[in-house]
């Protein structure tokens, strides 16, 4: 954004960076997470009864074959902005203290 003089450095682009930084962490890491989610649950068989699965491969096509590729991304609207907001934070207040404590601005 910098280097294409879209934005200038300050707080409104470490606030648009990490709101895109914490929504592409969302985006990536929520199907591992449904994934995991469902190995500690287990499935339901059709007589109501709960086994669990037999690892991560079984599990992965459980929630394909039930639910299709949305599947991956249940809870993601409730995910996506916990995550954001917690890359807001940590970002932000990782510039600012640099930028207070040290009077200087640190790019990584």
């Amino acid at each position: 954004m910098i280097n294409n003089d879209l934005m200038r450095d300050g707080l409104a682009l470490h606030l648009f960076s990490s709101t895109w930084a914490g929504f592409i962490t969302a985006a990536v890491s929520s199907p591992i997470d449904v994934i995991k989610s469902n190995v500690m649950n287990g499935k339901k068989l059709p007589d109501g009864s709960i086994v669990p699965f037999k690892g991560i491969g079984e599990a992965f096509g459980y929630i394909q074959n039930k639910s299709g590729f949305k599947g991956f991304y249940q809870g993601f609207n409730s995910y996506a902005p916990r995550v954001i907001a917690w890359n807001i934070v940590m970002f932000v207040v990782r510039e600012q203290f640099f930028i207070f404590f040290y009077n200087r601005k640190v790019h990584n």
